[in-house]
């Protein structure tokens, strides 16, 4: 219970890391960036209306993997962001 114990700065730096729900690859900015460029692609589908695209058996799997980076990026820009309006609102 101690403030400047140790476990406690590690207990609450843990807490505020997960509770963040940081991306993959680079920051908020950074994601939200190249996921507005990919958006303007013609070949581009929203990752969270398609069904993902499995790993090659032998070949391309740096590829494979950068693009699975991105998807998951992208379904997590979609999906864990939120804007807290903040109040509360009387029914």
């Amino acid at each position: 219970m101690d403030e400047d114990s140790m476990f406690q700065k590690k207990m609450v730096e843990y807490l505020e890391d997960i509770h963040m729900g940081g991306f993959l690859t680079g920051s908020h900015q950074d994601v939200q960036q190249k996921v507005n460029n990919s958006m303007i692609q013609d070949e581009y589908d929203n990752p969270t209306e398609t069904m993902p695209v499995p790993p090659p058996l032998k070949y391309s799997m740096d590829c494979w993997c950068k693009d699975f980076e991105d998807t998951v990026n992208d379904i997590l820009l979609r999906s864990n962001i939120h804007t807290c309006q903040g109040g509360s609102k009387e029914f």
